[in-house]
């Protein structure tokens, strides 16, 4: 059941909505009180202290991008369970929010994933626990959705003289091989599954519940990805992102622990090494469409360029059937588009290949120009 307060006539909890799916008992709810919205989590006691482990772990956990713990009663109505209150972040699940459609640009992923990345590390080593469930459920976002906050400790397990935890079958589309072949998690699987969430953030959701689950669980126990090797290759992102966030990425993701970075420091280094123009699928699938970005990414917003790239079948005339992609740009405070250095190329419909290399030129002319100024 969920709290209400312990004033009968005054109610401090008001508007209680149960939140719909998962496996744990969740309600939102605002405090009376506090005037703030939050979520309320109700948890069984099965064994010993289990129940309480969340609570008293987030409690004793001090970082500004994971949830914290506001108060914890025990089950007024039932001896057998524990609810402990949460705030609630208006920007959802990362989960949620790409099961919604929407499009993050690349500037506002790597920015979610650098606060989670963060907030990893500060587990990892301040207080020597692994999350064990990293997805796109358990990653939390401001209303605007720039800021990452890293929830559901309900998993994690302290970290043993040999630097691991025993592994446990969480969720498999995120789990890194290593986990299933030497049953012991470690840092380096939880920055695994940090990667597998800013690769869907960039490359859109993974129709997971399409996938057979036989077939995942034999390629883990294989030591393998939960999806095969291909789905992981350069070819496979979207032709907007940069090669060296395509590189950090697969270096986050691959399958061979000792080929991925050290620590979710090192990947967090890796990212901020990254520059780019801030693209944004704003239309469109797949290679078609119309993106918008910035450039370059260390000038206040206000005095960026902004830039277009287009990319359309031609209907008519000699190139119809072609894929035509043109690009544009306009000076901040503009709003005119012109045409760049950049000239427009008609390929064929199916080749991805110089969709990435038109963008790949589009953001070699922004890095000129801009020197140039």
């Amino acid at each position: 059941m969920p709290l209400r307060g312990e004033a009968e006539n005054r109610i401090t909890y008001v508007n209680l909505e149960k939140i719909p799916g998962g496996t744990t008992l969740l309600h939102r709810c605002q405090n009376a009180v506090l005037g703030s919205n939050c979520v309320q989590k109700t948890v069984p006691i099965s064994s010993g202290s289990v129940a309480f482990f969340e609570p008293r772990l987030l409690e004793a956990l001090d970082h500004p991008h994971i949830t914290p713990v506001r108060e914890a009663q025990f089950d007024p109505n039932f001896d057998n369970r524990v609810t402990f209150v949460m705030p609630w972040y208006d920007g959802g699940s990362v989960a949620n929010a790409l099961l919604d459609g929407h499009r993050f640009s690349l500037s506002d992923s790597l920015a979610i994933i650098r606060d989670v990345l963060d907030a990893i590390e500060y587990v990892h080593t301040r207080k020597r626990y692994v999350h064990r469930d990293i997805k796109g459920d358990n990653i939390l976002m401001s209303g605007d959705r720039r800021s990452g906050f890293l929830s559901d400790f309900g998993l994690a397990a302290a970290l043993e003289t040999d630097g691991e935890a025993p592994a446990i079958v969480a969720t498999y589309e995120y789990m890194a091989p290593e986990c299933a072949t030497s049953q012991r998690h470690g840092p380096a699987a939880d920055a695994y599954g940090v990667g597998m969430v800013l690769f869907e953030m960039l490359n859109g959701r993974i129709r997971w519940e399409d996938l057979d689950r036989t077939k995942v669980e034999r390629r883990l126990v294989a030591g393998r990805r939960a999806l095969p090797d291909h789905a992981y290759a350069p070819s496979a992102f979207a032709a907007h992102i940069p090669e060296a966030l395509v590189t950090a990425i697969r270096k986050a993701i691959c399958a061979h622990r000792t080929q991925r970075y050290e620590s979710a420091a090192h990947f967090l280094r890796a990212l901020n090494g990254v520059a780019y123009i801030d693209w944004r699928h704003v239309d469109g699938e797949g290679d078609d469409g119309t993106w918008e970005g910035t450039w370059p990414p260390q000038a206040h917003i206000d005095r960026r360029d902004f830039y277009r790239v287009t990319s359309r079948i031609v209907e008519r005339g000699p190139a119809s059937g072609k894929r035509r992609l043109a690009s544009f740009y306009r000076r901040a405070g503009a709003t005119n588009w012109r045409r760049i250095g950049v000239a427009d190329r008609d390929v064929e419909p199916d080749d991805s290949t110089a969709v990435r290399t038109f963008f790949r030129d589009v953001a070699a002319n922004a890095d000129h120009r801009w020197a140039a100024q």
